[in-house]
């Protein structure tokens, strides 16, 4: 669902030490003029907003923020390969997020 508005919506807090304390409850991704994606089934409870009509041009743009998203965490699932390192849990839910995001 694309949106407007004026309010904070979400999002992810960190420790001191950059590792993930918290996740934002529904994925949300800023867009130009102020537009902002956020999953359908997001609880907007108490976000003041107005509904955005979704066009090619939004999805577009969402479809490119998606990939270039992916194309930061790639290093994760390079370093996963090269050393058996695991992926966060919230990058592996992020990056199928987007994944499907893309297919849409």
């Amino acid at each position: 669902m694309f949106i407007t508005t004026d309010d904070t919506l979400a999002s992810d807090t960190f420790n001191s030490d950059g590792t993930l304390k918290s996740m934002s409850s529904y994925l949300h991704i800023a867009l130009s003029d102020g537009v902002i994606f956020v999953e359908d089934d997001a609880d907007l409870t108490g976000i003041t907003h107005k509904e955005v009509t979704s066009t090619l041009s939004l999805v577009g743009e969402l479809n490119d923020k998606c990939k270039q998203m992916l194309s930061d965490t790639d290093w994760y699932v390079a370093r996963k390969s090269e050393t058996d390192v695991a992926i966060p849990s919230h990058v592996s839910t992020l990056r199928t997020t987007l994944r499907t995001l893309i297919a849409d």
